[in-house]
């Protein structure tokens, strides 16, 4: 019989870990590619690049129940957050109203299931960066990557791997925003250089914190939140 052992120690830390993570909901700076502007809480990144270093990266995937307004923060009514490929994510019990048992089975998730019509989703696929600038300037940021440029991402991760064997953390990359006729804009990625050896087991310790943050729930937007404004923080 085990069911009356005591819990480890390592068991109870790591519970009361997640406790302190949940009450506490640290947060980390997002940046902004509002039409087509790279800033970070508010301030505009210099030439729209920056050379960073890529710790963690995320599927994100969002469905909202109303169409977007810039003026109402809002979160979405199902979401799915994870490191595996973007169709395997289940949906977080935590959204206001799951539409299926997976992202792979849902129909929001299927292409041409945009409600505004064309080839697109309703249910939004992304991509969260956690990003470590090269200059040492600022904290970690994340960036949240447009459907529109994912496969850049994708294209620049096997062109990191290929050239390293290791992953994005190993590099420092150069993120920019350039305009683009069809979107807008569009998100590109460069290798700048390799990331010193010595350097590396830091890095990895700042993915597991990186991961802790961006895997959280979205948080709960009070009522007087919600409400429309002139101006949002994000």
């Amino acid at each position: 019989m085990t069911e009356n052992l005591p819990v480890s120690w390592e068991e109870q830390m790591k519970a009361d870990a997640k406790a302190q993570l949940d009450a506490e909901r640290p947060a980390l700076a997002f940046m902004s590619l509002k039409s087509g502007v790279m800033s970070i809480s508010d301030t505009p990144v210099p030439g729209n690049e920056m050379d960073c270093i890529v710790v963690a990266a995320i599927s994100e995937n969002t469905w909202y129940k109303d169409r977007y307004d810039p003026n109402v923060r809002s979160n979405p009514a199902c979401y799915a957050l994870g490191e595996g490929k973007a169709e395997n994510l289940v949906p977080y019990k935590e959204s206001e109203d799951v539409q299926a048992t997976s992202c792979g089975v849902c129909e929001k998730f299927e292409w041409g299931s945009d409600p505004n019509g064309g080839r697109g989703k309703a249910c939004k696929e992304r991509r969260r960066l956690a990003l470590i600038p090269a200059d040492g300037a600022s904290e970690m940021v994340i960036l949240s990557i447009p459907p529109t440029s994912l496969k850049a991402w994708s294209n620049h991760v096997s062109r990191v791997v290929a050239l390293t064997g290791m992953s994005t953390a190993a590099v420092v990359t150069r993120i920019k925003v350039v305009p683009d006729a069809k979107n807008q804009f569009m998100v590109t990625f460069d290798v700048v250089a390799n990331v010193p050896e010595h350097a590396l087991p830091t890095l990895m310790d700042k993915k597991a914190e990186a991961l802790a943050i961006m895997l959280q729930p979205f948080p709960v937007i009070e009522e007087e939140e919600a409400k429309p404004s002139k101006k949002r923080k994000f």
